[in-house]
């Protein structure tokens, strides 16, 4: 088994090193999102891009055409009975529309990605790349949309919404996806509606061009940047015989296991560091289940209160979060939550996500730029680097 492994990954090489040399040829490499490190940044890049391409009044100035294209393609997947009537040439689209605060039984309130809003009709977008579903997330949009129009889950392939935010047990309710709510992907539905409104603006090159930098996104975030032909050849080659096949399914049940030992070699680094002793920081692993997959690294000094955290927020590895938990011994958690929140919310540690169980807990922007062979020395100093920031205004937090 060991040569079939290493021969099919020695083709998948040759492949792969032939695309490389091909996307530097044709310009494909050169992304301005890729350039800034706005990737995956769902609100900021993601939501925003489909937003302005669907406002029918958007600086492209095509009014309601990618509007209405979009709606076209969504047609085909969802049947006429379900489909609210949208005037794309007067719609109103808005990036996210505030529902008001979340109250305590997570039924009401939130922030929806994308709204198309249009005569009292509604298309309500949750866009999803990496951050995980929030409790009751599509119950709430569904509570408030649901009844005049459709919710839509993005995510990148597909899938349906987590039990998280689809199944309440004290309410009784339990979503249906293609019924309650309706999945659609970046890999499919996204890149199909976006070749369809490159094609239609052909002869405009800004916009034309503008479009044609986001698909390669899309395709790199999807793993569609293989060219057809290159995909339908390794696919023939891995599954044309047994040997093939095994070897490949081997090397992808591998792939939690190759995340975890790269973060463990990472903070492996973290903790023979001389600098933390020095500041009198304990430097561990974390042992306890933070996010989806328990990899963490815990630091925390005498005189905190609390403990600081890097964790993995994907099993996959795509989001690395800094939280800082609710310690257990502490008397006013509000006024340290407080103090907190003040003073890293000016270390530009990442973007602030909503949760009651931490007393801070961001996501690193960073982490999406971190080149994975290289994340032992990469990863090991973007944690310096985010450290060096925070352990002074932290120590103010009593």
């Amino acid at each position: 088994m060991k040569s079939n492994i290493e021969s099919l990954l020695n083709e998948v090489s040759e492949l792969n090193r032939k695309h490389e040399d091909e996307a530097k040829k044709t310009g494909e490499k050169f992304n301005i999102f890729s350039i800034l490190g706005v990737e995956s940044r769902e609100t900021s890049t993601h939501s925003a891009f489909l937003v302005e391409l669907l406002n029918p009044k958007g600086s492209h100035g095509r009014g309601g055409l990618f509007l209405r294209l979009f709606l076209e393609t969504l047609k085909e997947k969802i049947s006429e009975e379900k489909f609210p009537v949208i005037d794309w040439e007067t719609a109103n689209v808005e990036k996210e529309q505030h529902l008001g605060t979340i109250n305590a039984e997570y039924t009401e309130g939130g922030r929806a990605d994308i709204v198309i809003t249009s005569s009292g009709r509604t298309i309500c977008i949750e866009n999803k790349i990496y951050a995980d579903d929030q409790e009751n997330q599509l119950i709430r949009y569904s509570k408030k949309y649901g009844e005049t129009g459709l919710v839509l889950y993005l995510t990148l392939n597909g899938g349906s919404a987590t039990e998280v935010s689809t199944i309440d047990t004290s309410l009784g309710i339990e979503l249906i996806d293609g019924q309650d709510y309706f999945s659609i992907s970046y890999s499919e539905f996204i890149l199909d509606w976006l070749k369809i409104c490159q094609e239609s603006v052909r002869e405009i090159n800004p916009l034309r061009e503008a479009i044609g930098q986001y698909i390669n996104l899309v395709k790199k975030l999807t793993h569609m940047n293989l060219k057809e032909d290159e995909r339908t050849e390794l696919i023939e080659k891995i599954t044309g015989n047994r040997e093939d096949f095994d070897a490949a399914m081997d090397i992808h049940h591998l792939h939690y296991q190759i995340i975890g030992s790269l973060f463990n070699k990472m903070t492996d680094r973290v903790c023979g560091d001389d600098y933390y002793p020095e500041q009198n920081i304990k430097v561990e692993r974390g042992v306890a289940a933070y996010g989806s997959t328990g990899e963490a690294l815990e630091l925390q000094k005498p005189e905190w209160p609390f403990k600081v955290v890097f964790y993995l927020e994907k099993k996959n590895g795509s989001e690395l979060s800094l939280a800082i938990p609710k310690p257990d011994n502490s008397n006013d958690t509000e006024k340290l939550r407080s103090q907190i929140n003040e003073k890293l919310s000016k270390c530009a540690v990442g973007v602030l996500k909503v949760s009651e169980i931490w007393l801070w807990d961001s996501y690193l922007e960073d982490w999406e730029n971190i080149d994975w062979f290289n994340l032992p020395t990469e990863g090991a100093d973007m944690i310096r680097d985010v450290m060096a920031r925070i352990v002074g205004p932290l120590d103010e937090c009593k």
